[in-house]
């Protein structure tokens, strides 16, 4: 499994090579997930009302 922290091809950018890690792997980040389509998806994973104890 590849994560942001090791991926390797964060630096993209002409000024990147000064950036610190961190910030090279949020930039990486936003710009390789969707972060709107995946809450959407998530949402409809997760039931939304909580399940009652029918005992």
């Amino acid at each position: 499994m590849c994560t942001f922290r090791t991926s390797t091809g964060k630096k993209t950018g002409k000024y990147d090579v000064y950036l610190p890690d961190n910030l090279l792997s949020m930039g990486y980040a936003n710009q390789a997930v969707d972060t709107t389509a995946t809450h959407q998806w998530l949402q409809q994973l997760i039931p939304t009302q909580p399940e009652t104890d029918q005992t």
